[in-house]
């Protein structure tokens, strides 16, 4: 307790919770990349994350417009970094479209293996046979994607990576 007073007395101040909107960027910084969130014109925060998976997916989803949940403190940010993402929310691809987010997964049909779209909330769609030759190496990948509805089958029209899929034996 004596602490905890000793650090109110010097202005000691814990995280802050925030939820930002702007759009998604990817910068280069070194022979890496960061990405940081575009509030306007005058302001563009340093994201990083505790999950390397989410920072990932942030640098991803570059060019989207979205909501960022996390915290700022000074005293415990890393040098460098303006915010600590916890989670997000993609509010816009481009031109007002609104994404689904979720895997891509595999199902044994009785004409063969068929790749799956399941959304976050657990709708599965059935992906155009076509995907299967280019895609099925993606399985357990996390993407955004935009489509329409043809039959028993979800066409995709734009889509994106946000996460690859896990490695076997890294899970």
């Amino acid at each position: 307790m004596l602490i905890a007073m000793m650090m109110l007395g010097l202005g000691f101040q814990g995280p802050i919770e925030v939820e930002m909107k702007g759009v998604l960027q990817t910068v280069k910084d070194g022979p890496s990349t960061r990405a940081v969130l575009k509030i306007n014109d005058d302001e563009t925060l340093v994201l990083a994350s505790r999950r390397k998976d989410l920072e990932e997916e942030l640098k991803n989803a570059s060019g989207a417009t979205v909501v960022i949940e996390g915290h700022r403190a000074k005293a415990l940010l890393p040098p460098g970094v303006d915010l600590i993402v916890e989670d997000y929310r993609i509010l816009d691809v481009g031109d007002g479209q609104v994404p689904r987010l979720g895997q891509l997964a595999v199902f044994d049909a009785p004409e063969g293996q068929r790749l799956l779209f399941v959304d976050e909330t657990g709708r599965a769609d059935l992906l155009p046979e076509s995907w299967n030759k280019r895609m099925m190496n993606e399985v357990g990948a996390r993407l955004w994607i935009l489509g329409r509805r043809d039959g028993r089958t979800f066409v995709p029209v734009r889509f994106r990576i946000l996460r690859a899929r896990a490695e076997r034996g890294s899970e």
